[in-house]
């Protein structure tokens, strides 16, 4: 059968060995314009590694995935990589019995930075911005940029009070952010909200979005430069009941069995 090019050829194609083909059919593939996106992100050509040509498309393979996930300008995980960074969470949280948290942060009046300054000084922003969000984070934590001046963080193995207390901590470092830009000196706020999930009330991965960037819009209409959230949970009263009670389990049961032979002594 005869291999279809899905794009138009811009160079020598490289020639692959087919082992599942009985007749040792050579695949032709065109990967011009797949080697020039990775040279264009500096990632390093695999094709000029020293291995076989099976090796090197896998190795391109990766990086292409790799790429996929992440946003060009500053290099941190993309829309697309958060969300499923997100689910594997909620799934682990659902096993382990640990929280997490997202905390969605905007930067205030990007727009009017961009028209003030260009959109010049608007990328160099968010490319500061990314690099101080990254210095903040556990390695375990995962920040994306999700839109235009929105980024979002998730928070792993994090409980209420921990997720409270480390969003203050990211937004004290980040807001107000101050970039040095022409002989000038460009300063930014950010507004953050936060919402997490326990693994007693789970959530799912859009609805735990949903309610961060409630709190993120409340920041907003409150004065920005600021984080919001819910209110911290309640104890579990209940929770702390049932342990008492198991607790004191294992004294009640021998009790009981000293009764029983006392009974029948």
């Amino acid at each position: 059968m005869k291999q279809k090019n899905l794009s138009k050829p811009t160079g020598s194609p490289l020639t692959i060995p087919a082992p599942e083909r009985p007749d040792a059919v050579l695949l032709q593939l065109q990967l011009d314009t797949a080697r020039n996106i990775i040279r264009q992100m500096n990632r390093p050509d695999p094709f000029l590694a020293n291995t076989d040509p099976l090796t090197q498309t896998q190795l391109l393979i990766d990086i292409l995935c790799e790429l996929s996930m992440h946003d060009g300008l500053t290099g941190l995980v993309n829309q697309s990589g958060f969300h499923a960074a997100l689910a594997r969470e909620l799934q682990r949280t659902e096993r382990t019995g640990h929280g997490c948290a997202v905390l969605l942060l905007d930067l205030d009046h990007f727009k009017r930075l961009n028209d003030t300054y260009g959109h010049a000084a608007g990328d160099e922003t968010l490319r500061l911005f990314s690099q101080v969000l990254k210095q903040t984070l556990r390695p375990m934590d995962v920040a994306a940029r999700v839109g235009g001046e929105e980024f979002a963080v998730l928070l792993t193995d994090c409980a209420p009070d921990d997720a409270i207390h480390t969003a203050h901590r990211i937004h004290r470092a980040i807001s107000p952010l101050t970039v040095p830009w022409d002989s000038r000196t460009i300063t930014v706020t950010v507004s953050a909200g936060l919402a997490w999930t326990l693994p007693e009330a789970l959530c799912s991965a859009p609805q735990l979005y949903m309610h961060a960037d409630r709190e993120l819009y409340r920041a907003k209409q409150t004065g920005r430069a600021r984080v919001c959230h819910a209110e911290r949970p309640a104890p579990d009263t209940a929770r702390a009941e049932r342990q008492a009670l198991l607790d004191l389990l294992p004294q009640s049961t021998n009790h009981l069995d000293t009764k029983h032979e006392d009974r029948h002594a």
